[in-house]
């Protein structure tokens, strides 16, 4: 049982560091004209 707990909690924050990411990737793009070469990297693996 705490075993599952445990696990779940792990997943969830890798999810909300995924997501977190991809919003401050977004935030550098936009606001402060970061080049797109991070998500041409993502997209050809």
């Amino acid at each position: 049982m705490w075993n599952n707990i445990v696990t779940l909690r792990n997943k969830y924050r890798f999810e909300h560091w995924r997501i977190y990411n991809k919003l401050y990737y977004s935030y550098l793009t936009r606001i402060r004209g970061y080049k797109k070469v991070v998500f041409d990297k993502e997209i050809k693996n």
